[in-house]
């Protein structure tokens, strides 16, 4: 005689909340994005930019070695040896020193883009030690805003550790927006 199968309970599925906004609340995204997009375009011709740029600024002499290598020196001393990719021009040339890790780097780098062809990036980015938008309020006004978009002392860090505090900042961000409020 077959043994009965047991009952299986069905898996019930949960609606996932969907936020949806009206109108109004799309447009006052849109407006909002355009305007922190024209104001992070104007800061950077703000001096203070290039004063943060100047300070961390090293001279270094760029040098090949004849075997595929370049040498990097600054101040009289050898500090990098790096491959020769053949778009390093050698001589006299500007580095960059990221206030956290303080690997010199420059400003502009070739990478080989998906479509195989070379491009140029900055390989630093230029921080506000203050960040624009707090990370202990939810709700921010645009004079706090644009005073620390031009104001907040600036500092030059390489991408990887600027995406790191970044992502630090965004997360004490979250964890902030989780709290329960203390009402």
């Amino acid at each position: 005689m077959a043994t009965p199968k047991k009952a299986v309970p069905k898996k019930v599925k949960t609606a996932r909340k969907r936020v949806v906004k009206s109108l109004d609340e799309k447009k006052a995204d849109a407006l909002k994005a355009f305007i922190i997009a024209k104001l992070r375009n104007a800061s950077r011709k703000w001096p203070p930019i290039y004063e943060a740029k100047k300070r961390q600024r090293r001279e270094v002499i760029v040098v090949s070695d004849g075997k595929g290598c370049l040498q990097l020196f600054t101040q009289g001393k050898l500090f990098k040896t790096i491959k020769d990719d053949g778009r390093t021009k050698c001589g006299n040339r500007v580095m960059y020193e990221c206030e956290i890790c303080h690997e010199l780097f420059f400003d502009k780098i070739w990478f080989k883009a998906t479509t195989g062809k070379w491009r140029k990036t900055s390989a630093v980015a230029l921080d506000h030690i203050e960040p624009c938008v707090p990370l202990d309020q939810l709700v921010w006004d645009w004079d706090t805003y644009i005073m620390r978009m031009f104001t907040s002392p600036m500092q030059l860090l390489c991408k990887a550790c600027h995406s790191e505090k970044t992502s630090q900042e965004n997360a004490a961000r979250a964890e902030f927006k989780r709290r329960p409020s203390c009402t």
